[in-house]
């Protein structure tokens, strides 16, 4: 900031007329009125014209924030921050400009792990090889290394080295399965060296992803926070929601929604979540309903979420009809195959659904959706060989499936592989430590596997208890210890573990419930001193 008594620059005193905004949403016209007046008031400092710059920026008015930036490094020099985010708004528009910026703001100190990636890039770009790579390797070792290694790889690719842009490929997507560039880049690279199965499994890496991957980039980040516009609260919103965050979504699309009221858009999108909260799916469906009457239901979006709300209220003939209308316009509409598909599960036509599931694949062989339900439908017809190569496949597109990880080594332990049903759970508690789920699961491969190389009573006893420990009142965690301790010989714990098991099953409405008599069974087994082994 520049001193009380410091004189404010001729270039920053001139007017600063805020960009059109008559057809900005109210939230994003109230942020950038509100900034423009305390920079306006108080021209000579600082961080009011950066505060002013971040709005600007998060809202793509570029040229105001460009200039809002610059009025903020004219009154304080030594601040790196105002050339870094100047930099970074330049990437796209002027990557001289922007390079010169940057380079100003790490002169500066600038404190981003990001820094040296868009410095590496930006040289890379400009055919600087030898600087390219300087940024790049000084970016290895920390939070960026994957991105630093796509940029290695790059320039090893460039030089030849296929096999070595292989390896750091391989590596940066190990580190970073969501890097969706690299695995592009290795999907070429595996074609280049005659591995055909392995390029299509990085495709497919590839297209489930849906967006770029940018570098961790804390002051940017503090930018995006800056975002007051329904496509930001609707970025937001579709970030909780992947991740079952219901309660943030919803007030997330709440917001987008005031922002831009009316949108049939983000009337689905907030009726999509409301549905998926079943105390608030009638007031879902009407927002999905009055959506479809604003867009005269010509949006396929909204139509398809539409079908599926009407799906998930066990509206059948309601939602064929909806769905139909989709796919008549959009034979390949993934999420109205997904919901067709469903119906005919419903209904009980698995032949029906395996047809519309493969429709669903060969159109979009990046959705794991379609995967996963062909598995579903294998079992179902008891084609366990396929189910295993269809989820098999997903997991190697995706690691972290994890419902179908659970499935797999379930199907597998049903045909006596418990040893490899024990592999999958273990790498799933690699994946997901507090799922205790797979901690159950695995637990009981441990404790009553037929294959005595699989046994091993003591791992099972210490996640039987963890999971107890958790969940006290399940019946089935209290099943599982038992049948770990009597793998021990410990019978008068495992009997004890085994009669809770039994009276948690027995209260009303337990979801032990159904395997009470199965609980009671083992029972017998461990007061008469044997184990429970599970047949082959």
């Amino acid at each position: 900031m520049a001193g009380c008594g410091d004189p404010v620059p001729e270039e920053v005193r001139a007017d600063f007329p805020l960009p059109d905004l008559v057809t900005a949403e109210a939230p994003v016209r109230a942020a950038l009125e509100d900034r423009h007046a305390r920079a306006a008031q108080d021209r000579g400092n600082a961080e009011a014209w950066g505060a002013l710059a971040r709005v600007l920026h998060a809202h793509d008015f570029d040229a105001s924030a460009l200039e809002a930036y610059r009025r903020a490094e004219t009154l304080a020099p030594a601040d790196p921050e105002w050339p870094y985010l100047r930099g970074v708004l330049l990437r796209n528009v002027d990557p001289g400009a922007a390079r010169e910026s940057l380079e100003r703001a790490s002169l500066l100190g600038v404190r981003s792990p990001a820094l040296p990636i868009h410095l590496g890039e930006l040289a890379l770009e400009a055919g600087d090889e030898e600087e390219a790579r300087r940024h790049f390797e000084a970016a290895l070792g920390g939070e960026t290394e994957p991105f630093a290694q796509l940029g290695l790889a790059r320039l090893t690719l460039a030089a030849g080295e296929v096999e070595k842009a292989r390896e750091l490929l391989a590596a940066a997507a190990a580190r970073r399965p969501d890097l969706r560039e690299a695995h592009l880049l290795l999907a070429t690279v595996h074609r280049r060296l005659g591995d055909a199965e392995a390029s299509e499994l990085a495709s497919l890496r590839a297209a489930a992803i849906d967006e770029t991957t940018p570098p961790p980039d804390p002051l940017f980040q503090r930018v995006g926070e800056q975002g007051v516009s329904s496509r930001w609260h609707t970025r937001r919103g579709a970030f909780h929601a992947t991740r079952g965050q219901l309660d943030e979504a919803e007030a997330e699309y709440r917001r987008a929604l005031r922002a831009s009221p009316g949108s049939a858009t983000l009337q689905a999108q907030l009726g999509a979540v409301l549905i998926l909260r079943s105390a608030s799916f009638d007031e879902g469906l009407e927002l999905l309903r009055e959506a479809s009457r604003s867009s005269g239901g010509t949006s396929l979006e909204v139509q398809a979420k539409l079908g599926s709300a009407l799906l998930v209220g066990g509206r059948l003939v309601e939602a064929s009809a909806v769905l139909d209308s989709v796919l008549a316009e959009l034979p390949t509409h993934a999420d109205a195959l997904v919901g067709r598909a469903a119906i005919h599960r419903r209904l009980g036509e698995l032949e029906a659904e395996r047809a519309v599931l493969e429709r669903g694949l060969a159109a979009h062989p990046g959705d794991l959706r379609f995967r996963r339900g062909l598995g579903e439908v294998a079992v179902l017809r008891r084609d366990l060989a396929t189910a295993e190569v269809m989820w098999r496949r997903q997991l190697e597109v995706d690691p972290a499936a994890h419902a179908t990880r659970y499935d797999l080594a379930k199907t597998l332990a049903d045909q006596g592989r418990t040893d490899e049903a024990a592999t999958l759970l273990e790498r799933g508690l690699d994946l997901a430590p507090n799922s205790s789920r797979f901690a159950l699961y695995l637990a009981w491969m441990l404790a009553t596997s037929p294959q005595a190389s699989v046994r091993d009573p003591a791992r099972a006893e210490e996640l039987a208890l963890r999971v107890r420990g958790q969940q006290p009142q399940s019946a089935q965690a209290a099943d599982v210890l038992a049948a770990a301790l009597a793998a021990q010989g410990r019978w008068e714990e495992a009997t004890a573990s085994q009669s809770e098991a039994v009276r948690l099953a027995s209260r009303p409405g337990d979801p032990g419930a159904p395997l009470r008599a199965a609980y009671e069974q083992r029972l017998g087994l461990y007061r008469a001193g044997t184990p429970y082994v599970q047949p082959r």
